[in-house]
């Protein structure tokens, strides 16, 4: 196996293209040229990153179950920066230390057991990964914008327009050992380790700040504290067969709570 060492910043140069103005993340072309300032990059002094191992495609840490990243395996995806739009073949999400991660610019085409560099987090401001047929959207959002501080940056969208995420999902990861079997002598277990998710999940409420909510009708509804459009919206998901547990239907209930209030 092979140790990865992280690296940070990257800074992308190529061609610019401006976004489209209605903000929908599907428009606009890409360009894949790079170019890495040496003098910024250093080694993640994380001691669990430090035990990343690559083989065979996969991200994972030694003696863990499990990855730190969204995905096992590295996914195509595209990147959005305020005038420019990078398509990559190989991007992950590093869920533990919320970052998106790339292989070496300079071996884009032939990067088997090559190491990773760190996006700037400052210039992101969308990312699209792809998993078969499946796109998911990801942005960054500013901490004043919740009631109550969340604990990462970036968050999963429903929606292709970030100007119309009312629902947010943050995704977590823990490493934490796993039970040792009952009966087994402690001198003889060896430790075992393995990632725990957590999802959590935020709406705009009707003052504009994200509000933590549970999955479902009662915590949504009770969140939005909005009682003279309770009716409609219930009326409007029953019509639709909108489920209030799927995550895609919350956004579009959401979308047609905001446009009846306008």
């Amino acid at each position: 196996m092979k140790k990865i060492a992280l690296l940070l910043p990257i800074i992308v140069f190529g061609y610019f293209t401006a976004l489209a103005q209605s903000g929908i993340l599907e428009d606009g072309k890409g360009s894949t040229v790079f170019s890495i300032n040496s003098e910024s990059m250093f080694s993640i002094s994380n001691p669990e990153k430090a035990k990343i191992e690559f083989e065979d495609d996969k991200l994972s840490i030694s003696n863990t179950s499990g990855t730190p990243f969204l995905y096992l395996r590295m996914k195509p995806g595209r990147i959005y920066y305020a005038k420019t739009i990078l398509d990559l073949k190989k991007i992950n999400y590093d869920v533990f230390d919320d970052h998106f991660v790339v292989y070496a610019p300079n071996n884009l085409d032939n990067n088997k057991g090559l190491p990773l560099v760190q996006l700037n987090d400052n210039d992101i401001k969308a990312v699209v990964i792809v998993n078969k047929d499946k796109k998911r959207y990801f942005i960054p959002m500013m901490f004043n914008k919740f009631k109550v501080r969340p604990k990462h940056k970036f968050f999963e969208i429903f929606t292709a327009d970030p100007a119309k995420a009312y629902l947010l999902k943050s995704i977590l990861k823990r490493r934490s050992l796993t039970h040792r079997d009952e009966g087994m002598p402690i001198e003889g277990w060896n430790k075992k380790y393995r990632f725990f998710d957590t999802e959590n999940y935020y709406i705009k409420d009707k003052s504009g700040f994200y509000t933590k909510v549970k999955l479902g009708k009662g915590s949504i509804l009770k969140t939005l504290n909005d009682k003279p459009f309770e009716k409609k919206l219930k009326r409007y998901a029953k019509s639709k067969k909108l489920k209030w547990r799927n995550p895609s239907d919350i956004q579009k209930i959401l979308a047609y709570y905001y446009n009846l209030k306008q």
